[in-house]
């Protein structure tokens, strides 16, 4: 109960820094707004594909909305189980860039909307030497659609407005497995075991709820 109460409190808090920067930034951005501070950054990410417009309000503080998308169907490995499955990702983010020493290395926060969703079939599970086989459906996705957003990375501007990045950070929110087809397991003790083990896997969830992402992009400005 201590730990998800802490868990709660340190995701209330940069939530609440990230809206009050983006919120501040929006607000110098409407008294003030000038076209050629304006760019567009677009590139690849493991939560899918993305184009950033974003605004320099200065040569510290600056926002952006990532807009991500994704869908690819592959078979994916999953702690040693197989799944053929499709992964779909849809989510924006409203962030604020915050340059420290004004050379181009940001530190982020802000807010996530959407998420990520894998699903697929296999026809064996292994988990912690344990093989169980049956006809299984798998989903793995966000926990919650609405998640806190921190970040880290370098931003590179070059001649003409081109520029050049790459970007480490983290959802704040838990991920959730869900099984169907347990039923289909030939031995009700090993359906037991499983629903056991999954409830154990949610757990960990629960424990690190830290979605990790890194992205590069490219950009121009106007």
């Amino acid at each position: 109960m201590g730990t998800s109460i802490m868990n709660f409190s340190s995701k209330f808090k940069t939530f609440l820094i990230g809206a009050a920067l983006v919120s501040g930034a929006s607000s110098a951005m409407a008294q003030d707004f000038d076209v050629s501070r304006l760019s567009v950054d677009t590139g690849v990410s493991s939560l899918g594909f993305f184009i950033s417009p974003s605004y320099e309000y200065n040569e510290q503080l600056s926002s952006r909305l990532n807009v991500y998308l994704g869908e690819f169907s592959d078979t994916f490995d999953a702690d040693g189980t197989s799944v053929d499955g499709t992964f779909d990702s849809y989510s924006a983010s409203v962030v604020a860039d915050y340059q420290p020493w004004s050379n181009g290395i940001f530190i982020s926060g802000g807010l996530s909307l959407g998420g990520y969703k894998l699903s697929g079939s296999t026809t064996e599970i292994e988990y912690e030497g344990t093989t169980y086989n049956g006809d299984f459906g798998i989903d793995i996705q966000q926990k919650s659609n609405i998640a806190p957003v921190i970040s880290t990375g370098y931003k590179y501007a070059g001649d003409a407005g081109f520029s050049a990045g790459f970007e480490l950070g983290a959802k704040l929110v838990a991920q959730e497995l869900s099984v169907s087809g347990i039923d289909t397991i030939a031995s009700a003790s090993d359906q037991a075991q499983l629903e056991d083990d999954i409830a154990q896997i949610n757990s960990d969830f629960e424990d690190f709820p830290v979605i990790p992402f890194i992205a590069l992009s490219v950009g121009w400005s106007f």
